[in-house]
Parts: structure tokens; sequence; C-alpha cells
């Protein structure tokens, strides 16, 4: 029986696809783009013979049905997505719609039809949209309000509603992971990279400036790692009663991220503006509701490996290495 991570050599699943092999699964990685450069990193040269890679499209569901049956799949993690941050999903909602909502159904549809044990795929607060504005109280897991704002948003949300749908009506056992934007070494986050930028240069103590709407709104994120170690513990979950869960590590304000930033390294140079610059880091959006993270807790068992502090340090370290500074 093998695990099979669509998006596998991606950002987020180079991580799953490391953890996966270090607790001896068989994994195949379903890839359109192959072998990436995070993700030889993290398996290292010495280990890439270990991992099937099958470059796929999801949305050819005969194919992906194939891949299922050829390597004898008791497991999909699913993380192949468009996402907003690359600015597709908005300029070509067609093609996300192609990739995030029938890809999925893909996924679900095969799980139904062959008997596996179970999915695990990523949703995203955006699937939520402006609700923020108008709901004040906690929102939880599956009782979420749904006021998506972005075509990202919207598939995310639609997703959110078929993995219902197929447990309810099928019995697909799934389990979704509601994600913030999620830190972490290996993608470019924002605009052209411009989110990266800013992080390498306050771990690097340069001159930088991050502008928001509101300093002091509340917004969600994770860490790359958290959210691998969550994603395998998942894998292997009794059934859940929740279908999607808020999984969101931190939430707060950019100030609160920006202090942590300089907590991390008191020679950082950081400097918040309010309101928008297309040559600096940007982070903007709706107000974000407060979301109940208690679930994964309480259901799978699980709590974050690193807190936000330490994911800062162990990013700015990572950065600091590569332009060969000592570690914080």
């Amino acid at each position: 029986m093998a695990y099979l991570v669509t998006g596998g050599t991606g950002f987020v699943g180079s991580y799953v696809t490391r953890d996966l092999l270090s607790e001896g699964k068989e994994v195949v990685c379903l890839q359109r783009s192959g072998v990436t450069p995070i993700f030889r990193e993290l398996i290292g040269e010495e280990n890439l013979d270990k991992v099937k890679i099958v470059q796929v499209d999801l949305s050819n569901t005969l194919r992906l049905f194939n891949v299922v049956r050829e390597y004898d799949i008791d497991v999909i993690v699913h993380l192949a997505i468009i996402s907003l941050s690359s600015g597709i999903s908005e300029a070509q909602p067609a093609y996300a719609l192609q990739v995030n909502c029938v890809g999925t159904n893909n996924v679900l549809e095969a799980a139904r039809l062959f008997g596996l044990r179970r999915v695990v795929w990523t949703s995203s607060g955006q699937a939520l949209g402006r609700i923020g504005e108008y709901h004040k109280e906690t929102v939880g897991d599956d009782d979420a309000l749904y006021m998506p704002n972005t075509m990202y948003g919207a598939s995310k949300a639609f997703d959110e509603f078929m993995s219902r749908h197929y447990f309810d009506k099928f019995g697909v056992d799934s389990i979704g992971l509601r994600m913030g934007l999620t830190l972490g070494y290996g993608r470019l986050l924002g605009r052209e990279g411009i989110f990266t930028k800013f992080l390498q240069d306050v771990a690097a103590g340069v001159p930088a400036t991050m502008t928001t709407m509101d300093a002091d709104r509340v917004r969600s994120f994770s860490y790359v790692d958290n959210i691998s170690d969550l994603i395998v513990k998942a894998c292997e979950a009794p059934t859940t009663k929740t279908r999607t869960f808020n999984a969101i590590e931190y939430q707060c304000s950019v100030r609160q991220l920006v202090e942590a930033m300089c907590k991390v390294n008191p020679k950082a140079q950081v400097t918040i503006k309010e309101g928008v610059a297309p040559e600096v880091a940007t982070l903007g959006g709706s107000p974000e509701p407060m979301l109940d993270i208690t679930g994964v807790e309480t259901e799978l068992g699980w709590k974050p490996k690193y807190s936000l502090e330490e994911a800062v340090k162990r990013l700015f370290n990572y950065f600091r290495e590569q332009k060969g500074l000592p570690p914080l």
C-alpha cells in the first residue's frame, strides 16, 4: 500500500513527502512540474530514487484512476492547487475551477471507487472570505460560515461541501485542513516573491518595509513544518466527526508578527506602513474571523511543534545560512 501526494514536489508537498519517507512509507508524487529545487533539497539526492514521481493533470480523471490502481494507493494527500498568491486563480477562473474543483472531486471519486482508507486535503481560511466583516463570534470547524470573495476562496468552499457530501453519501473518509498564510522556505510568497524578499531582508538586518491596510487586524498564519506534521498525523488518525478542521497555528496581527521577527533578530530594521505599495511586501484583504482551533487538538490529538517565534527563528536562520551569516 502506498501514499499518493498530489502536488508532492511543491512547497507543502515536499515537506509532507519528506516526513512520510522518514516514517518508512511508500510515496508516489503526482506533480505536473516534476522535481523542484525545494523537493531535491528536502528529500536529499540519496533518497530521490525512493520516491515515484508521476506527471499527471488531476483533471484527467481516467489517468488519475490508473495511477491509483497501478501503484496500489491506500491514502491520498491532496495538495495540488492553483493558489491565490500566484494570481492565476483570479486571472484564469476557468482554469482554477478545473484544477481546484474538478481535480479535488476526482480525488474524492477515486477514493470512493477504489475504497481508499483516507483522503487528507488542504482547504484555506480564504473559503470563509468576508465573513469576518459581519460575524464577530468565533467560527468553528464544520459550522463555518462562507462568504468567499475570490475565485480561490470559492473553489475551496465548494471543495469543503464536496468532502462532506462524499462522506455522508458514500462514506469516503476525508480530513480537510483549513490553513492560513503558510510561512516556510521553499516557496515564493506574494507577488513575484516580494514577501519572501521581505523575510530575507529582516533575517539579515537589512531595512525592510511591510505595508498593510490595518497593522492591528488579526490574520491567520501557519508554519510549513507544523502543517506537514499535522497532515501526516491526520493520515493515520481514526475517523473523525469533523470533515474540515481549522488548522491555524497563529492568529495575530501584522504588528505582532513583525514584533516576533524583531524579537528573534534584535538587529531587524522593519518599517510598517498602512496602505498599499506594489514595490514592498503587503498583507491586506478582508478582516479575518477568529477561528476555533481546538478541534485538531481534541479530535486529532495534535499540537504545533513550533511556536511563532520558533518558526520565525528557524526560517530566519535558513536565510542567514544562505547568506553566510551566523545563526540567531
